[in-house]
Parts: structure tokens; sequence; C-alpha cells
């Protein structure tokens, strides 16, 4: 639908002024702006070219001092004019700007000799051979140079032909931006009578509607009531576009330049990033592990740390993998661009992309460096749908999916659409989604039953006197680390279908494996032997009275402490003992005999009480609650008030 531009050069080389020839348009809008003829903050102007349709240009200044303000214009364009005027070349902002669109997302720049009117024929040829040079070597090499005089409009021709050709370029493979979510980063914000707040911005990808509500990050909810681009109204826009917004908000907010309308897929904010930088060549300070620094990212300025991971310092023309830590969660997307300069805005430190996002911090290095090698393969122009389906393979390898939010944020598409996408980079497996939380594959989950067998038979076997485990004791030995809620409704469902196909049986709540592992037969010997008949014994003075198990295990030495629980464990699990209350415990014998008491109360009458129970038995009233309790949990008999019946 649309096409953007971003400007960018040195102060006073005339960019405002390239535009005016090109468009008739003055971007300057503030008086301070008219008065030094000096662009300080980004402007707007558009042209409609043939075979095109309406191209969207932003100015931005070109002082160092206000940088901040040329990066909340720059990201989103496609393609730049690096302007440079002809009669002075090359200079200090030309090359911090160069070094922006470099990190920033721009695809294709083209150099715009400006004030050609000023020089001499051999001092254009001289700067075109200077440019040349200058972009030896960079993804920019080869870029088209056109000579152009603002005063006079000599080149103007050639110049729209030159940008025609490379948006064609551009266009060729393509454009799906209109497909994926919105993503809409807000760089002017101002009120309008009889209209109320009016949003301006470079729409990235997705689409924006009339009458539709979007979250508006990082806290609010707007809205949309018009729309309106280049001075036409529209219901809906699309693609990578400049847009004027007319919202009213549903969820109160503030909202500033750095806020970001988007889809609901992707309203999330994250304290930590796990991001790939490159340091400018032309850094001028080593930057230190930990430094403050300031995050650009689209319209927004962060204020975070940054914390190395592979060195000690960050030094011109290094590249290195880091985490970026905010002050407060921050909204981002990943392997977007990303631009870190000094905390005081007096450099740029460098760019890259964003990789993982978090909102727990991980200390250990190794351990994020493990994370974040899948991607090591994946060259520095890598696609981001490349680079997603690096993501999902490594996380569908380590985790054994990936979580649907972080999906849509790598895909940048709807959550129905992501079993398709990803089946299309890896059709070798049929996708599904769990619970509409996590998206996994039939071979994935069957790479993982046969983990889970594994493990759980081996620590059967290692551990011979347990019978089975319990579920979440299961999901913590087979997923181990800290586990968060995915991780156990993944577990959860590959032990529901094991045990629904029959490798797993349950047993009152105990896990095993339902084909014994050879080694993970019950058996005592030993030690494990001679603490079994202790434990029996505790019963022999009162047969028919609940009994502790302290004067047993007292009777053990301490270095077999975990023998003697264990013991007890295989003991329950084999029904030989049961725990009624606290620490005390009945046998199978006595349970048998408490039973046999009941069915002769109720051959005398329907019902039976606790008094009844208690006078057949002899026990005290308090084992005797405890008993009857005990066999109303087991389903051996129902309570109705003061009354009990056998089932």
């Amino acid at each position: 639908m649309g096409f953007v531009i971003g400007m960018a050069g040195h102060v006073d080389h005339g960019k405002s002024s390239v535009i005016k020839a090109l468009t008739g348009i003055v971007t300057a809008r503030h008086r301070e702006e008219i008065e030094r003829e000096i662009t300080i903050d980004i402007g707007f102007a558009h042209i409609a070219i043939d075979g095109i349709g309406p191209v969207s240009i932003i100015d931005v200044p070109g002082h160092e001092d206000f940088v901040h303000n040329m990066l909340a214009g720059i990201f989103g364009a496609r393609l730049a004019l690096l302007v440079i005027a002809a009669n002075e070349g090359i200079m200090p902002q030309t090359v911090e700007h160069f070094d922006i669109l470099n990190y920033c997302g721009v695809s294709k720049i083209i150099v715009v000799l400006n004030k050609a009117d000023l020089a001499p024929e051999y001092d254009i040829e001289y700067r075109r051979m200077e440019v040349e040079e200058f972009l030896k070597g960079t993804r920019f090499e080869n870029s088209r140079i056109v000579a152009f005089s603002s005063a006079s409009g000599s080149g103007a021709e050639l110049l729209i032909s030159t940008i025609k050709e490379e948006i064609l370029e551009l266009n060729k493979a393509g454009d799906t931006r209109s497909d994926k979510l919105t993503l809409y980063p807000v760089d002017r914000v101002f009120e309008k009578a009889g209209f109320g707040q009016i949003l301006t911005g470079t729409l990235i990808e997705g689409r924006l509607e009339s009458d539709k509500v979007y979250p508006i990050m990082p806290d609010g909810e707007c809205k949309v009531r018009s729309l309106e681009s280049h001075s036409a109204k529209f219901s809906e826009v699309s693609g990578n576009i400049r847009a004027a917004v007319n919202i009213t908000k549903t969820r109160d907010a503030e909202i500033r330049r750095g806020s970001f309308i988007v889809s609901d897929e992707i309203a999330a904010l994250h304290r930590f990033l796990t991001v790939k930088i490159s340091a400018s060549k032309n850094l001028k300070h080593k930057i230190k592990s930990g430094a403050a620094v300031k995050f650009y990212f689209y319209s927004a300025c962060y204020p975070a740390k940054l914390r190395l991971l592979e060195r000690s310092s960050l030094e011109a023309g290094n590249e290195c993998y880091a985490q970026i830590v905010f002050d407060e969660p921050c909204f981002s997307l990943p392997f977007k661009p990303f631009i870190v300069r000094t905390h005081t805005d007096e450099e740029t430190i460098g760019g890259g992309l964003v990789l993982e996002r978090s909102n727990s911090f991980i200390k250990n290095k190794k351990a994020v460096l493990q994370r974040v090698a899948i991607f090591k393969n994946a060259g520095a122009a890598s696609s981001e749908n490349e680079l997603a389906a690096a993501y999902f393979a490594g996380e569908a390898a380590r985790r054994g999916f990936i979580e649907i939010t972080e999906a849509c944020a790598a895909f940048k598409i709807p959550k129905e659409k992501i079993p398709e996408a990803v089946s299309v980079i890896k059709p070798a497996d049929k996708y599904f989604l769990i619970k509409d939380r996590l998206i996994t594959g039939e071979n994935i989950v069957k790479t993982f039953k046969s983990a889970v067998i594994d493990k759980l038979g081996a620590h059967l076997k290692a551990n011979s006197l347990i019978a089975g485990l319990l579920k979440p004791d299961i999901i913590k030995l087979c997923a181990g680390g800290a586990l968060d809620d995915n991780d156990n409704l993944f577990y959860s469902h590959l032990i529901d279908v094991l045990s629904a196909e029959g490798a797993l049986k349950n047993a009152e709540g105990i896990l095993s494996i339902a084909v014994q592992v050879k080694g993970t037969g019950k058996k005592l010997d030993g030690d494990s032997e001679i603490i079994r008949r202790k434990i029996m014994k505790s019963f022999d003075a009162e047969p028919l009275t609940p009994a502790t198990l302290d004067g047993a295990k007292a009777a053990v030495p301490k270095n077999q402490a975990d023998l003697f629980n264990k013991v007890v464990k295989f003991l329950e699990n084999e029904k030989d003992i049961f725990k009624i209350f606290e620490n005390y415990y009945i046998t199978s014998g006595q349970l048998e005999k408490y039973h046999s008491a009941i069915k002769e109360i109720i051959r005398l009458k329907p019902s039976f009480t606790v008094i009844d129970f208690k006078d057949k038995t002899n026990l005290s009233r308090k084992y005797a609650v405890a008993i009857l309790e005990f066999f109303d949990k087991t389903g051996v008999t129902v309570r109705k008030e003061n009354e009990r019946f056998l089932k």
C-alpha cells in the first residue's frame, strides 16, 4: 500500500532541501527550526511515483545533539537517502548516520551528492570515488550515487527514477508485511480540536483498521476512530506506510513517542533481552560490561545496562552476545533491530538484533550462550523467518515445545497460522497445539515420550524399593531445573498420552512402567530387610493398636536414615503398612481385623458409630476416629453425620 524512505546525513548538507526539491513540502514544523534553518525533530513529506504510488519521506536532524530524534524516525524505513554535500564530502555525522543505517533495518541506500551546483565537475567525481571507497566492504557497497542540486533541481529526474528502481527491486520478492501482526511505533502525539488525540508513526507491518481496539504498549488500550495517510482518509491501512491515527483510549495510559500499537498476540513486556551486538568501527571509547546505555527500539528509548557475555569490554568493531537489562519491563520483539548509545547520548555504540526475551534473569553466562548457540549457523543476512525457524528448532530440541505467544512474536503471525508456518519450514513433522498454549510436533512428542520412559526406568532401576512416582515427581525428574507452568503442561500431556497408550500404569496415583524394565524388580535384602523387620516389630506390642515408627527409626544407624525412609515408602507401596494420621501407621493384618470388626457390627444393624467401633476393638477414641476416617478416605465406609455405612 505504501513505502517509506528515510533521510540521513551530516548537519547542513541539505536533507530538508532535497525533500523540498523533490516534493515541494517544507518539513520544518517548529519556529526554532525555521529561524535557525536547522532540523531539530523529525519531519514528514510524501511524493507520488508512477508505478509505485505514494512514497513517504521522513526527514531527520543531522546535528549530533539530535541523533536521538533521528533514531525515532529512521527505524522502519526500507530505503534511505544518505545526503552528502558535494562541496564538503564525508563529515563526522555522515559516518555516525551511516553506522545507524547499518543497524536499524534499512535494506538499501542511495547516496545523494547534494549541492552539486557548488562544486566543479572534477570535485563531484572525486566525491564519488571518496564515497565508493567509504562504502567498500560494507553491506551497502555498490549503492547508487546520484549528483543532485536542491537549489536548481538538477538531477531530480535521475534521483526519482533511481528511487523507483530501488523500490521495485525491494518489492520484487513480494511484500508480505500486510499479513503480519500489527507493529506501529508512535513517533508523535498531539491533540486536535474536535477530534481528540492524534498519533503519527510508520506502520512497520500488519494493518490498522477503523473501529478496532488495539493494545497500546506499554500499558494501555485504544480504539481507532479514523485513519489518514498523505492527507487521504482510509478505513484500513496496511504494509509499510506512514499513517496518522485518531484514537480514543479504552484503557487509560500515557501515550507518547515510544509507545506501540500492536496486535494482542505480541502485547507483552520483558525485562531481559539476549542480543547479538556489533560495535561501531568508529567507537571512540571502550564500553565495559555492565555499562549504563540507552537502548533504541524503533521510536522508543529505554535506559538499560549492557551485560557482555563473551568479553569484559566492547571495543570498535567487536561483535558478541550480550544481555540487555532494563530498569523495568519494556516492549520489544525478537529478530528486530536495535541501536545502543552511551547513557549520555554522546556516541553510538553499535546495534544488532534481539534474539530472546525473558522476565527471568539468567546469571550463568554459559547457560545464556548455550541457549543462543542455535543462531550461530544463521548468517548476518538471515531473514526473520530463517531466524524464527532456527529458534523453533532449538527450542523444540531443548524443551519439546514453544510457547504460542513466543512463536507468534518470532514469526509475527496470528496463532492459528503458526502450525502451517512451521510446517513450511519443517515439513517432516505434523504440528499441533496443546491447550492453545504450546506448539509441538508428533515426532517431537515421540522423542520426548521415549525420554520419559528411559529416565523413569533408570530411576526405578537405581531405586529398587520404589514402585513408581507421582506425576509431579516424574515431571521434575524429566524436565529438571526450574520448571514453569508450560513445562508442567507439556510433561503432563506426555504422561497422560503414555498412560492412555498403556506405556505407563497408574496405581492410585503412583505411575510406573507397564512393561517392567530389567533390573527394576522390587526386593529387600541386606540392610533394607533388617530395617523392614524392625519396622514390623513395632506393631508386636499391641496387635490392634496403631504404632509410630519412631522406635524402629531410632534403632537404625544415622547413616541409614535415607534407606529407612525408602523402606517405609516401599512397605507403603506394597500395602504392607498404611499411614493413618500424623506419624501413626497400621499393618495390612490390622487393617483386615478392623474391617472384620465393622462387618460383625453391620450384621446386627445397618449402620454404626465411632462408639460402636471403639467398643468392638477396645481402641481409644483417638485411634478409632483416625482409623474410621482412613476408611472413609479410602472408600471402605461412607459417613452420614454421626453414622457410617459399609460401602
